[in-house]
């Protein structure tokens, strides 16, 4: 979902500087937008029916699931960049009602992720005191936050939204204090294994005695 998103936002970033292909680019952009939309849509209902159905513990609540809120970044971003594409071009005036409203949409259900994914990771660590370390999964929070940012800035300027330019500015400083916080426990937990050195080899008689 992701990547189809990715592939409909560089079709959009493409029609400026390829105006001979606008024709086709800008169908190519709308099309997978309204493929990605359908398949967020479809995965967010197969993971809220398995929270509703399957006891979560700490385990498997982990940072991955902060993925769902940097899809809906990633759509409204998306979404923001068609929306600035030439009026004229058919397919940005067949859709343009339809991709600022779902875009809008799934900004503001992206903007409620953010919480409810603080409150599931206070209560991964804080009430079931799950260890609090360097895992590369913590990346999984740092591209949906900065993803969020963006996309915020950028559909509020091409929506005429004025209160989203300095909740995104805000956005923005919070991904680069996640980004210092994993990069520093990940130099933490790598200046760590490097103190602790290589572990030794077994002896002669250590391996044929296994």
């Amino acid at each position: 979902m992701v990547s189809t998103q990715s592939l409909a936002l560089s079709a959009s970033v493409l029609v400026p500087v390829w105006p001979s292909q606008a024709g086709l680019l800008a169908p190519f952009a709308t099309g997978l937008w309204s493929v990605g939309l359908l398949l967020y849509l479809l995965l967010v209902s197969l993971i809220l029916l398995r929270w509703l159905t399957v006891p979560m513990t700490p385990e498997v609540l982990g940072p991955p699931y902060w993925i769902l809120m940097g899809a809906t970044a990633i759509t409204v971003l998306a979404g923001a960049k068609i929306l600035g594409l030439p009026a004229t071009l058919p397919a940005v005036r067949a859709t343009a009602g339809f991709v600022e409203g779902f875009s809008y949409a799934l900004w503001a259900f992206g903007t409620w992720w953010i919480p409810l994914l603080v409150i599931l990771g206070l209560w991964r660590h804080v009430r079931h005191h799950w260890p609090l370390t360097y895992e590369p999964t913590l990346w999984s929070v740092v591209f949906p936050l900065g993803m969020y940012s963006v996309a915020t800035l950028s559909f509020g300027k091409v929506a005429h939204l004025a209160f989203m330019e300095p909740l995104a500015r805000f956005m923005l400083w919070v991904a680069v204090a996640a980004w210092a916080l994993v990069a520093a426990a990940f130099l933490v937990k790598l200046a760590r294994r490097g103190q602790a050195g290589p572990r030794p080899a077994p002896d002669t008689a250590t391996r044929a005695a296994t």
